[in-house]
């Protein structure tokens, strides 16, 4: 349970770590109160594993803390709008065994995910982080309140791209609030057709 490491502040490197069972196994969130000044940018996250991570030891839809790797920042009822944080990277992780949304993005503008490899995805269904901020749980990737966001070479490995049982959506964009997100072809991934996805979330 818990979080495998929680980043406050910017400028950092962090990679060829292995976590096994971390709630959330990386979480970018100051933490301060809402509308309190949190600028963090220049972060890079590589080469890591994230073994059964993502929600399976409580379900917290009161936080936006949400997914295996989460970039998160709450402002009362919702995500901050972007800008709060810059210059993020999330580069060849390896992630195994995740419950619900594998990877959220919000606050945040220039971001590069570039490379990961998702395996084992939804084996149950997905519980509730987040969703009192509008995470969607089953999503593999969520991005909302976000802008500049690219993908490139990302693909699910087992089984063949398909999305585990449970899973709803390869990703979930926000067009409200996100702008200039580059997803077409830099995410190998498709819903199995017996999976629940085929209902709207």
């Amino acid at each position: 349970g818990g979080r495998g490491a929680l980043l406050k502040a910017g400028h950092g490197l962090l990679t060829g770590n292995v976590w096994v069972g971390a709630e959330k196994a990386v979480v970018i969130d100051p933490e301060t109160p809402p509308g309190a000044a949190a600028g963090i940018s220049d972060i890079v996250i590589s080469d890591n594993v994230i073994v059964h991570s993502g929600g399976w030891h409580h379900n917290m839809p009161y936080s936006p803390q949400a997914g295996a790797v989460g970039i998160v920042r709450a402002g009362g009822p919702q995500q901050m709008a972007y800008g709060a944080y810059a210059r993020i990277s999330v580069v060849n992780n390896d992630f195994v065994d995740t419950r619900a949304v594998n990877l959220v993005i919000t606050a945040v503008t220039d971001v590069v995910i570039a490379n990961n490899r998702f395996n084992v995805t939804f084996p149950v269904p997905a519980g509730a982080d987040g969703i009192d901020y509008g995470v969607r749980d089953s999503a593999l990737i969520n991005v909302a309140w976000a802008s500049n966001v690219s993908f490139t070479g990302n693909v699910v490995t087992d089984p063949a791209t398909r999305l585990g049982p449970w899973g709803r959506s390869c990703a979930y964009v926000d067009t409200a609030t996100t702008s200039r997100v580059q997803l077409a072809g830099g995410l190998d991934c498709a819903v199995g057709d017996n999976n629940l996805e085929k209902h709207a979330l």
